[in-house]
């Protein structure tokens, strides 16, 4: 049965599946922190145009964001990543991890939370992607609800996120007024790098 309405964990698939400008389906994502800010750019940036085509994806349906100690942060986005690499929707694989403090941030967010079932809190960066299950079930069952300009828009989020570095994709957020819900100064450990 096709769904007629997207959730927030049909973005993230969305978001993985959807094509290179080169063509390429299923590009891999670097790092967990491009993941978030492609999906609170969408939120942020993108949503609006994207529902004018039609009403599959509701803004009550979309990832709750909230201001953390590096940048917008949202356990909804990492509850549904875990979810999807558990239930082998998502392929992942370690890749080094560049000088970030991301990986502080993501340990304390799953100690707090208890996202992690292990005791083990070292962080490694991963790289993601669909495996064939996951890119077979987007494909026949999201992917046709969206319109060529709906597709279109997600190309152009993932094309400008995945050929962007980390630090450009910060200081993005960081400098653009409409992220300063999520960029707050007490509670941000890298707001002077950035602001």
């Amino acid at each position: 049965m096709i769904p007629t309405k997207l959730k927030s964990w049909d973005l993230l698939l969305l978001i993985l599946y959807i094509w290179s400008k080169d063509g390429v389906i299923n590009e891999p994502i670097s790092w967990r922190t491009r993941l978030l800010k492609m999906i609170v750019a969408f939120e942020e940036e993108l949503f609006e145009d994207f529902k004018k085509d039609n009403d599959i994806l509701s803004k009550d349906d979309l990832p709750e964001f909230f201001a953390w100690s590096f940048w917008p942060m949202s356990t909804n986005v990492l509850e549904d990543l875990e979810f999807f690499k558990k239930i082998r929707f998502i392929e992942w694989k370690n890749i080094n991890s560049l000088d970030s403090e991301e990986p502080e941030e993501i340990a304390t967010i799953f100690d707090d939370l208890r996202l992690d079932d292990s005791n083990d809190t070292e962080y490694t960066e991963e790289e993601y992607s669909l495996s064939e299950t996951g890119k077979k079930y987007v494909s026949d069952k999201i992917f046709p609800l969206l319109s060529d300009n709906q597709k279109s828009i997600l190309i152009k989020l993932k094309n400008q996120f995945n050929s962007a570095s980390l630090d450009v994709i910060l200081r993005y957020i960081y400098t653009n007024s409409k992220y300063a819900k999520y960029i707050q100064k007490d509670k941000s450990k890298i707001y002077d790098k950035y602001k």
